[in-house]
């Protein structure tokens, strides 16, 4: 499991499960980007109300700036 990835790491994978596109992105446009398990919306809900002492489940942190 990967906690945390700089998107330019992402860049050098020759597959993963994230569209091909997105770290470009992450890394034009400065950005950051959570992977979670969207079955459960209270997870992602979670991450967008930034509460991060709250989280009580495992996502990965994809970093662009």
């Amino acid at each position: 499991f990967i906690d945390k990835i700089d998107a330019k790491k992402l860049l050098t994978f020759e597959e993963s499960s994230i569209d091909l596109k997105l770290p470009s992105l992450l890394i034009e446009f400065g950005t950051n980007c959570y992977v979670v398990n969207g079955m459960y919306p209270e997870r992602v809900l979670s991450l967008i109300d930034d509460n991060i002492n709250d989280y009580n489940f495992d996502y990965t942190l994809i970093t662009g700036d």
